[in-house]
């Protein structure tokens, strides 16, 4: 078996729901604490403004003949996992889906943002 320590990036799985999709591109948005700088006019940052963030993982899955692309449109308590190649999983639980989804046909890509509770991350040192 290959030792895979090093690995940082590549190889990802996604599901939704439970099934598992092609995935193209996925990124993701912890969630919890989101900063606003506040400054003055007379002496630059004079602090910060704090309020809670959306989890959110957007994803590029590719189109297949298999499933419509409209329903991910109906999604609004879904459970999003992916599945990292570093080893980590990042999921989601209760998440909706924010945009009107679009299929790139040349390419064979749709892109998909999904918005919710903060994310869990299993994998990670806690230190």
């Amino acid at each position: 078996m290959a030792n895979t320590t090093k690995r940082l990036a590549g190889v990802t799985t996604l599901t939704i729901d439970g099934t598992a999709y092609n995935v193209a591109e996925c990124t993701y948005r912890t969630g919890r604490v989101k900063r606003e700088t506040i400054s003055s006019l007379n002496s630059g940052a004079a602090g910060y403004k704090e309020s809670l963030a959306p989890g959110m993982i957007k994803v590029t899955i590719l189109d297949s003949a298999g499933f419509a692309m409209s329903l991910f449109n109906g999604l609004t308590n879904s459970t999003v996992v992916v599945g990292a190649a570093n080893g980590k999983t990042v999921s989601g639980s209760g998440m909706w889906t924010t945009e009107a989804v679009e299929v790139n046909a040349a390419e064979g890509r749709a892109e998909i943002t999904f918005e919710g509770p903060a994310l869990t991350e299993t994998g990670v040192s806690s230190s």
